[in-house]
């Protein structure tokens, strides 16, 4: 049956031109010995001279000759119609080329025409000659390959260049983690097939001062949807190919089945050792074919030093031998770790692939905020005398007009500077700390009893193995700093409006960032009617407060409630600040949020349309509410079932927020689940498999287990490990997710519901029918009370229901209820035609004019 899975996001509010595959000498793959493709075949034949310069092919002139490989000759042509100039790769004809050279030319053109980059050459047409030549046009890159851009730009002595290159790195890994997230493993990448274009940068940079980068030549690239791998095995079969000082291992022993990601994620890490080192990690010129397999397989690399033999710092040696372990498994499991740990090196916060000692930790920590960390102790100790001071002075002063005046000044500021640091109050961080201090505290107690500390560690670490970090650092901040602090605001700034309704917005905020609803609706309500009172119901912060009292209704699943306040404050906001005020457009954006709960997609396409266009030109394309938007949108998509329209906007989205806000902000990894679902739609379940699993990984670590965006994840796994089969870790997931919301949750919330509809599923797949029976009863008579009888959801509920009655034995029951959905408005007959729950009803009467009666539902539903 249908599945609840589709988590809509829930965001906090904001504060506040070359070839392709050709080097510019004009030759393709030129170098040492061993730069070439290698297969069981032999070497590659010499190159013939393609002639061709001043014709036409397929529509396009050819001016000149960009370069030459063994299957294809590379030219610069000009087309007309639009005008523009192209690289045109054409398919060699003769003996050198055979069937799998054709199939591997044609493979290319489709695996290009799947991926959509801005790092990643394009590809615009293909096409066959009347005299028998395929062809693909492309996008012409102006610029170097990546070898000849490393040796015009050498490092200095000093080593002062590296940052640069690790950011240049940085950003080629971005088009090939897309690529591998459509499926698409390179299997080629080396500095020839990486472009550096003549350009200093585009929007698609990671920062300013790199220039951009191309990823050329898929030729070898493996789709891994089930209906092109057949093409790329035929292909390969007991074949090497690649190119070999780039080749894992397993691409070494022509190990089809174990070419995955980490294929790439190994060629990445030569790349990256050779533009730290200006070598490569093996020395394989001269080498016997079967030498240089030995080498790469069994041999170490060479220690990572510059060639004036200094050695780099050992986080970088970790994250090069973590890319080129000869084990897969103890590689980076995917390029956007790799990326991640080379992020975190950039900006001196420990490396995910080594070990996390406390001491480490605190070093890196200190490195980061040499000045903060001599000042913090400081800083705490003022800001609570300060306040204490503040209040004091103000009683002290009341009858002093200009020492009030100047106290009000200083109130002001604090209040700012409290309200700063309450937003940036970070659970994850807290929690880690916490970890490490308790670890090295059971070490020092240990060394001072005569104790090997390492043991006592081990113990420790094993005990706290099951406890989040998050989890324990949000309970802290909760008790220790946000509830002391609502406190003290409620005691000493009876008699300042302006500074309370401040400090209780910035509570709300934080406590509805942390998952904590109930609390944050508490602080909202306090700072909605502290700025009523003070400054009127038409004061933009009063508005703010009420809006985000609007959400934390949505939040809790009152829709209706959410609705009406929304609608509301958004009327009043347009009345006072305008239609296109940032404001205006935060609540409009949520309301749109609301408006897809209810299952009125067509109303919040609408409206969500209208609210991105004025963001991108009030606020930015890269603003993060912008990008919020962004995803709302595409969730509609998803919801409408155009997955390409939405698949299109993640992926827009997913770059931006990578690039802007980084691989593990939340933000980034909301894109990224709702990739995966999207993946899902479409039948791509393994890929969807692997990327929910990294994304509950990182969001168990960073908001800890019982997060409601952790517990999205971990239903949406669940829903997934269900379809794969496997049913005893879904049914494990779904419960754990279901008790944990149940501890936080009214018993009727949405997401309560969602998790039960779920585990009945699975409970329908394991044949406990009973179970799964009762289960959906409770999941329809709770929709039918808080959204309808109408409503999609409480639609898909009656035919779980039906399914499960079939499923019995139970005609009549199956039929009735099938039929009162489908008069309630159930449109999705081609669900119910192929559905497996229905195989006793396929050659009923009643059940085929039912599917018919929901067709054409679906028909008057329109497009």
């Amino acid at each position: 049956m249908t599945h609840d899975e589709d988590e809509l996001e829930h965001t906090s509010p904001e504060r506040g031109h070359g070839s392709e595959a050709c080097a510019p000498d004009g030759t393709e793959g030129s170098g040492p010995e061993f730069e070439r493709t290698v297969s069981i075949s032999g070497l590659a034949e010499p190159l013939m001279t393609a002639s061709g310069v001043g014709g036409t092919i397929g529509g396009y002139h050819v001016i000149g000759l960009l370069g030459e490989g063994g299957m294809g000759v590379v030219y610069e042509a000009e087309q007309q119609s639009p005008h523009r100039r192209v690289a045109l790769k054409v398919m060699r004809r003769g003996h050198l080329v055979d069937e799998v050279h054709t199939r591997m030319f044609h493979h290319e053109a489709q695996t290009l025409a799947r991926l959509r980059h801005p790092r990643i050459a394009a590809i615009f047409e293909s096409g066959h000659t009347a005299d028998g030549h395929d062809f693909f046009a492309m996008e012409l890159v102006r610029g170097r390959t990546l070898d000849s851009w490393l040796e015009a730009n050498p490092v200095g002595a000093s080593g002062d260049g590296l940052p640069g290159r690790l950011r240049l790195f940085r950003s080629i890994c971005d088009p090939v983690q897309y690529a591998h997230q459509r499926g698409v493993i390179h299997r080629d990448l080396k500095p020839a097939n990486i472009m550096v274009a003549d350009d200093e940068g585009d929007s698609g940079s990671i920062s300013e001062g790199v220039p951009t980068v191309k990823v050329l030549d898929f030729g070898l690239a493996r789709i891994t949807d089930p209906d092109m791998q057949a093409v790329t095995m035929m292909s390969e079969a007991g074949a090497i190919r690649g190119t070999l000082p780039y080749m894992s291992p397993e691409q070494t022993r022509s190990a089809v089945e174990a070419v995955d990601v980490r294929t790439d994620v190994y060629a990445l890490g030569v790349i990256l050792y050779e533009m730290l080192a200006d070598r490569r990690p093996y020395d394989l010129d001269g080498a016997p074919l079967v030498d240089a397999l030995r080498i790469i397989c069994e041999e170490p690399p060479r220690p990572l030093e510059r060639t004036a033999g200094a050695r780099l710092d050992h986080d970088l040696e970790t994250i090069v031998d973590t890319a080129l372990a000869k084990d897969p498994d103890r590689r980076y499991a995917s390029v956007a770790a790799l990326a991640e740990d080379v992020d975190r090196y950039l900006s001196a916060r420990p490396i995910l692939a080594r070990r996390p000692s406390a001491s480490y930790r605190v070093r890196k920590f200190v490195q980061r905020h040499r000045v903060s960390v001599a000042a913090g102790v400081v800083v705490l100790i003022a800001v609570v005398a300060g306040v204490v001071g503040v209040v004091s002075g103000l009683v002290r002063a009341r009858n002093a007009e200009e020492q009030a005046r100047r106290e009000a000044a200083t109130s002001a500021r604090v209040s700012h500077f409290m309200a700063d640091m309450l937003a940036s109050v970070d659970a994850q961080q807290v929690g880690r700390l916490l970890l490490a201090d308790l670890e090295q505290r059971v070490a020092d107690s240990a060394a001072a009893q005569g104790l090997d500390p390492e043991p006592a560690v081990a113990d420790f670490r094993r005990a706290m193995r099951s406890i989040s970090g998050t989890d324990a650092g949000r309970r802290l901040v909760d008790d220790a700093i946000l509830s002391r602090a609502g406190a003290a605001v409620r005691e000493r700034f009876v008699d300042e409006p302006q500074v309370a309704g401040r400090l209780e917005h910035t509570l709300a905020e934080t406590y509805e960032r942390l998952g904590i609803y109930e609390s944050a609706l508490e602080h909202a309500r306090r700072a909605a009617d502290i700025r009523r009172s003070a400054f009127g119901g038409s004061n933009r912060e009063t508005l703010q407060s009420e809006a985000l009292i609007g959400l934390l209704s949505y939040r809790e699943g009152r829709f209706e409630d959410a609705e009406r306040a929304l609608v509301d404050i958004r009327n009043r906001q347009q009345m006072v600040a305008g239609a296109d005020h940032p404001d205006t457009l935060w609540s409009s954006a949520r309301l749109a949020w609301v408006l897809i709960e209810q299952g009125r997609q067509a109303e919040s396409e609408a409206l969500l349309r209208a609210v991105l266009e004025d963001q991108r030109r009030v606020l930015g394309a890269e603003h993060r509410e912008t990008m919020t938007t962004m995803n709302s949108l595409a969730v509609v998509f998803t919801n409408q079932q155009r997955f390409a329209d939405a698949e299109a906007l993640h992926a827009e989205a997913l770059a931006i927020r990578n690039r802007v806000l980084g691989p593990t902000d939340p933000d980034t990894l909301k894109s990224l689940t709702n990739l995966a679902v999207v993946s899902y739609y479409q039948g791509r379940i393994d890929d969807a498999a692997d990327l929910f699993s990294e994304v509950l990984d990182i969001q168990t670590e960073t908001l800890g287990p019982d997060h409601p965006v952790t517990l999205g994840s971990m239903n949406n796994l669940a829903v997934i490990y269900e379809r794969q089969g496997r049913l005893a870790e879904a049914e494990t997931l779904h419960r754990r997710a279901l008790e944990t919301r149940r501890e936080v949750l009214d018993a009727e919330h949405p997401e309560i519901l969602s998790s039960q509809y779920n585990l009945a599923i699975v409970r329908t797949a394991q044949n406990r029918l009973d179970d799964a029976l009762h289960l959906h009863r409770e999941v329809l008579e709770a929709r039918r009370r808080s959204l309808g009888e109408r409503h999609p959801e409480t639609l898909d509920s009656r035919c779980a229901l039906a399914g499960v009655a079939a499923l019995q034995g139970e005609r009549e029951a199956a039929l009735r209820l099938l039929n009162e959905a489908v008069e309630l408005g159930y449109s999705n007959g081609d669900s119910l035609a192929g559905d497996s729950d229905f195989l006793s009803l396929r050659d009923d009467p009643e059940f085929a004019e039912i599917v018919e009666r929901a067709l054409r539902n679906r028909r008057a539903e329109g497009p």
